[in-house]
């Protein structure tokens, strides 16, 4: 079935229009749902209203990605929730940098498995 935003007045965005603009953070919990069957993540932009955040996984597949961007306009936004549906989402940013500072180096580690 073909997901329409017709309900809205507004006009299409041009596409890619926000891809260089500063991230916007949002709660994923508070955003508008696509009324599709094939992913109860799926959210319209809040932003440009017309596009689709996806919510993708890690490379790991062990969590959900707290970055997303918009399908049309490319905003990029920052999702602030520390789960969706029950599935968690990565640590931020500023915790994997911590993590990183604070753990061993990828040489010490190397080094400490001889």
């Amino acid at each position: 079935m073909p997901i329409e935003r017709s309900d809205t007045g507004a006009t299409r965005p041009a596409t890619g229009c926000n891809i260089n603009k500063r991230a916007v953070r949002v709660r994923h919990g508070e955003l508008e749902r696509v009324n599709d069957e094939e992913s109860p993540f799926r959210s319209w932009c809040p932003v440009c209203d017309r596009g689709i955040l996806l919510v993708g996984r890690t490379a790991s597949f062990k969590a959900l990605s707290r970055v997303d961007r918009c399908t049309l306009c490319g905003q990029v936004v920052i999702y602030e929730d520390d789960e969706i549906e029950g599935i968690p989402l990565e640590p931020p940013l500023y915790e994997l940098m911590e993590e990183r500072i604070e753990g061993p180096t990828a040489l010490e580690r190397l080094l400490a498995d001889d």
